[in-house]
């Protein structure tokens, strides 16, 4: 089956963290069997949540889960149950969990794709302790996992073109809490056109309509008759996500946002966002006169609608042809 066409699975590594040095301050055999002892809880909450172990590679467990609900509970049981483990001597050990939800394949008792290489790059970045999850996962969640989330910084996938957005899973609640998040988590806005209004007229930029120019000449897809503007202005682009204002005049452009901020651009590019006022070679402040609106309309979030799309297919797909 290709990837394109195969099941989506929730796919968990869990490392231990600094298994080398373990090895180094208490030798093989003690070392070997904490390692161990670790390893073995882990494959006991994988079986617990309804999840199946793939592998264990030297200090890792690999498993998949059937949903991204069982198999943030897992790891969420994985931390509280490493730290219930004894200590080795005086020092605890931890692990690292990283986890996504995707297309996967199975094959000769191994799984392949999407979901496994957004998980393992994602317990790469793990510290000891932590739980860190993609925002299609924390999409995916039920209210009560999804409270909040405390965003991190997106980080480069092998194989994806943008950047992957990474969460971090906070388990140590306290007093008997089983998950706390630090803030409320929001699917990002995703620009899905702007609109330009000028003396009544009115353009939209989008995927449909990508670069609009702006000038004083006829020539413009908005022509402004402004006294410091050039014949070609400016141009705005629809770049994927975003909006940018790009300068091409002789006396500079001016944007004002909804903040009240104004900028100045000379031969220079500048994304747009929200709602704001832009103006020809003169600032907002001085009186500029002619000036065009713009206001920027926000899609539902393309995170959103690819899980949309995602649960159709599998709907179809249980419900056969």
């Amino acid at each position: 089956m290709s990837e394109a066409g195969a099941p989506r699975l929730a796919t968990l590594f869990a490392d231990v963290a600094g298994s080398t040095r373990l090895y180094e301050r208490f030798g093989d055999v003690a070392a070997y069997a904490a390692i161990e002892r670790c390893l073995q809880a882990l494959k006991r909450v994988t079986e617990d949540f309804g999840g199946r172990t793939i592998k264990t590679i030297g200090d890792e467990v690999m498993a998949v889960f059937p949903t991204a609900e069982a198999v943030c509970d897992a790891a969420i049981e994985m931390q509280w149950r490493v730290l219930d483990l004894p200590p080795l001597e005086d020092e605890r050990i931890s692990i690292r969990i990283g986890l996504h939800y995707g297309a996967a394949v199975e094959k000769d008792g191994d799984v392949f794709g999407d979901s496994v290489n957004v998980a393992s790059r994602l317990t790469e970045v793990a510290n000891p302790g932590q739980i860190i999850t993609s925002a299609y996962v924390v999409a995916s969640l039920p209210e009560r996992l999804t409270t909040g989330a405390r965003r991190l910084w997106p980080v480069s996938v092998k194989g994806k073109a943008e950047p992957v957005d990474v969460f971090e899973v906070m388990w140590d609640g306290g007093e008997g809490a089983t998950i706390t998040l630090t803030a409320p988590f929001e699917l990002p806005k995703v620009p899905q056109r702007m609109r330009l209004l000028y003396r009544g007229s009115q353009v939209a930029v989008d995927s449909d309509r990508p670069v609009v120019s702006i000038g004083r000449d006829t020539s413009n897809e908005l022509v402004v008759d402004a006294r410091n503007a050039s014949r070609v202005h400016a141009r705005l682009e629809w770049r994927r996500d975003k909006f940018v204002l790009i300068d091409l005049s002789t006396n500079g452009t001016y944007v004002l946002d909804d903040q009240q901020q104004e900028i100045r651009l000379r031969r220079e590019e500048y994304i747009l966002d929200g709602d704001g006022v832009i103006s020809f070679g003169r600032s907002h402040h001085a009186g500029a006169g002619d000036c065009v609106e713009f206001y920027c309309e926000y899609a539902p979030s393309l995170l959103r609608a690819a899980l949309h799309e995602a649960a159709v297919a599998d709907t179809q797909r249980a419900e056969g042809p």
